[in-house]
């Protein structure tokens, strides 16, 4: 498979089979998949916060029931 250069980007290139454009720089990779694993991360405990706090409303609610 013979990639060409495209004039005036330095890490892009062409696949002339598939027509798709390819960006050659390891470094932008590596951040991009770094912010990936940050957002899954983030998106994760943000899940686990709405849990937490669903279950203490269901705590909560259960007391008040209790104490009327």
């Amino acid at each position: 498979m013979s990639l060409i250069k495209i004039k005036d980007y330095e890490y892009l290139v062409k696949d002339p089979t598939t027509g798709a454009v390819l960006n050659t720089d390891q470094n932008i990779l590596v951040r991009r998949n770094a912010e990936i694993t940050k957002a899954k991360k983030e998106e994760l405990q943000e899940n686990k916060i709405n849990s937490i706090e669903k279950d203490l409303a269901e705590i909560k609610d259960l007391l008040r029931k209790l104490v009327s």
